[in-house]
């Protein structure tokens, strides 16, 4: 959630767009063929929705920390938010 005309806000909104599966709105799409799924909406003008679903927890990993590591930059958190403190 955010002012869409914030920088974050339109950072965050260029990441979750670059998540949507390619060829996702396609008729011939099979989700057979993917590892897992994600669905990146806009449920209001400041409000983005991400869900995502596999097998198997490891099959998210890659999606997980590309938007962790999205987070940590300066300009959003400044920090990765699953890091270990200590």
């Amino acid at each position: 959630m955010g002012n869409p005309d914030d920088t974050r806000f339109r950072l965050l909104t260029a990441i979750l767009t670059q998540q949507k599966m390619p060829g996702s709105s396609s008729p011939h799409f099979t989700i057979n063929s993917q590892e897992y799924v994600v669905s990146v909406t806009q449920a209001r003008q400041n409000v983005w929705v991400l869900r995502a679903a596999a097998h198997c927890r490891m099959a998210l990993q890659p999606l997980g920390k590309a938007i962790l590591a999205v987070l940590a930059d300066e300009d959003l958190l400044g920090y990765h938010p699953l890091a270990r403190k200590h």
